[in-house]
């Protein structure tokens, strides 16, 4: 029996000539295909102030760091975030040099709680950091009063939402970063990469300039002289044409690709309506859903899984709440916090776009099996 995987790698075919043609034209490293598949991807957010970067790690690394410096200096700086994510989310706060303060999240969506950034946010808080979890978008209305009310920014680890919409607008048009992932098991892959969204046309020109160590290089710099353009200590976290022309060629298949993550999902989500439960999805939101998280009861979440595993269906939980990792910082939040409640009964399957209607059937069959004899 073949299994049927959680996650799976989208390479189009017709991409060996594309490479084959970067390869040997002389630009491997940031160059022309770079330029045209960044501009390509804003376009395709909707956003013209949108950045390439080396991964979303490195897109999240840059944002913090620009809502760190943009900010009035403090000694103790911190961001609130969410500690129901991949580590990926919250070590760039820690790189920073920032603190992280852990908020809660809405026991029925996973996401991060406007009102517990309200009660957690204080006067050395520099940025909000949320991650839209599955693909299914956060209240963005509701974190956006929060973080107007305190005068910070917020940071979107959008990882999980290429192709979500929020109020009728694509995700990566609504804060101040928006951060996206071209990772292997992505909606769409560039093998590594990443994109960061800006609202602001200037914070997208200094991270520009910071992911290739705080120089332009666009700058028409002179022969003997070099670089005279310097926005302060960078990294190396800029993109590259070989994987930028692997995602011009994904770009071709995205919006069929998220149609079919959507039409996938809906379809398990009426299959198994009243056998398990489904995080809900907040007002005005029209999730991507990059993996399909069902809730279930705690004590019978490992029979499940199991059953699930020896049916030949994959599942995870996928990411693990952070606030446990004490090399993060602070306190967990405790067993009677909801991201516990949460982390307890989360489960993902399958919904992605490699489905068939008979793997869906049959993942649908397993589950039900799976919850009945669990």
């Amino acid at each position: 029996m073949e299994r049927i995987p959680l996650y799976r790698v989208h390479m189009p075919k017709d991409v060996m000539s594309v490479l084959e043609e970067v390869l040997f034209s002389g630009y491997i490293a940031q160059g022309p295909k770079s330029d045209e598949f960044e501009k390509r991807f804003g376009e395709w957010v909707g956003n013209p102030n949108t950045v390439l970067t080396s991964s979303c790690t490195g897109a999240l690394a840059l944002s913090v760091r620009q809502a760190l410096d943009s900010g009035e200096p403090t000694e103790k700086p911190n961001v609130v975030s969410t500690p129901m994510t991949c580590i990926a989310t919250n070590t760039p706060i820690r790189e920073a040099g920032a603190a992280i303060k852990w908020a809660d999240v809405e026991e029925d969506t996973g996401n991060i709680s406007a009102a517990s950034i309200d009660e957690t946010i204080d006067e050395d808080t520099r940025a909000i950091m949320l991650v839209h979890w599955s693909g299914m978008p956060a209240d963005l209305d509701a974190i956006h009063r929060v973080a107007q009310k305190h005068g910070v920014p917020v940071v979107e680890d959008s990882a999980h939402a290429l192709g979500a919409l929020y109020k009728s607008k694509k995700i990566g048009n609504h804060s101040e970063y928006a951060c996206f992932s071209f990772q292997a098991i992505k909606h769409i892959t560039t093998i590594e990469g990443g994109a960061v969204a800006c609202k602001k046309p200037e914070d997208a020109e200094r991270i520009t300039k910071l992911r290739w160590f705080g120089l332009n290089r666009k700058e028409q710099r002179d022969s003997i002289k070099g670089f005279e353009e310097y926005a302060g200590a960078g990294y190396k976290m800029n993109t590259n044409d070989v994987s930028s022309a692997i995602g011009l060629e994904q770009l071709k298949y995205l919006d069929g690709i998220v149609t079919r993550h959507k039409e996938n999902a809906k379809t398990l989500k009426s299959e198994l309506d009243g056998t398990v439960g489904f995080p809900r999805v907040a007002d005005g939101a029209d999730p991507s859903y990059w993996i399909l998280t069902i809730l279930v009861e705690p004590d019978k979440k490992r029979a499940i899984s199991d059953s699930l595993s020896a049916q030949g269906i994959d599942n995870s939980v996928s990411h693990t709440r952070n606030d446990i990792y004490k090399g993060l910082g602070n306190e967990a939040l405790g067993d009677d916090s909801a991201v516990a409640r949460f982390d307890a009964r989360k489960l993902n399957i399958p919904c992605g776009w490699w489905l068939t209607q008979d793997d869906l059937q049959r993942i649908a069959n397993a589950t039900k099996e799976a919850v009945k004899n669990a």
